[in-house]
C-alpha cells in the first residue's frame, strides 16, 4: 500500500487540481486590480509631478509585474515539468521499469533471506518482522518529504502572484523569498 502510494506521489499533478487554480486564478485577479490602482497613482503622480511615482520610474516594472503575474503558474508548471524530467530519467537510470517500491523492496532480498536458511526457520520467522518494518522504515523516510513538497509547492504555486506583486512594488531582495 506503501509502495503504490509512493508511486503516486511521484506522478501528483499538482497544478491539475481545481482548488489550486481556482485560488491561484483569485489571488492573480487580486493582484490585476492592485495594478489597476497602481495605474491611477501612477497617473495622479505625473499630473501632480511627484516624481518619485511617474511613469518613467513605474511604468517598466509595472508591466514586468502584470506579465510576471499573469504568467507564474506557467513559470511553475515549467520547473515542475523540468523536475519530473529529470525525476524520470533518474528512476530509469536506477532500472525501475515495475516502479521505485518494487526496486526497493528487491533490493531488501526478503525472499531470498526467507528461502535461504530452511535449517533455522525460526530465527528466519523470528527476523522477517523486523526486515519488514525496515522496509516500511524505508518507505516512509522517502514518502514524508514528498508529501511535504508537494504541501509547499502548492503553497508557492498559489501564492506565486503575490510573490511577484511584494517584488515589483517593495524592490525586494531576492534573498528574502
Amino acid at each position: 500500500i506503501i509502495a503504490s502510494f509512493m508511486q503516486w506521489v511521484i506522478q501528483y499533478p499538482i497544478l491539475k487540481l481545481s482548488a489550486v487554480i481556482v485560488a491561484w486564478s483569485f489571488l492573480r485577479d487580486l493582484v490585476n486590480l492592485a495594478f489597476v490602482l497602481a495605474m491611477i497613482l501612477m497617473s495622479f503622480a505625473t499630473m501632480l509631478d511627484i516624481t518619485q511615482y511617474t511613469y518613467r520610474k513605474i511604468f517598466f516594472d509595472i508591466i514586468i509585474g502584470a506579465l510576471l503575474i499573469n504568467f507564474s503558474l506557467v513559470f511553475i508548471g515549467f520547473f515542475l515539468d523540468m523536475n519530473s524530467i529529470a525525476t524520470g530519467f533518474m528512476l530509469n537510470q536506477m532500472g525501475t521499469e515495475q516502479g521505485l517500491a518494487t526496486l526497493i523492496t528487491n533490493s531488501a532480498n526478503i525472499t531470498t533471506i526467507a528461502t535461504a536458511d530452511a535449517e533455522q526457520p525460526l530465527l528466519v520467522l523470528a527476523l522477517m518482522p523486523f526486515f519488514m518494518a525496515y522496509i516500511v522504515l524505508t518507505y516512509l523516510v522517502i514518502l514524508i518529504p514528498m508529501i511535504i513538497r508537494i504541501v509547499y509547492l502548492i503553497q508557492y504555486a498559489v501564492l506565486s502572484p503575490l510573490t511577484w506583486l511584494h517584488l515589483i512594488f517593495k524592490k525586494a531582495d531576492w534573498t528574502k523569498w
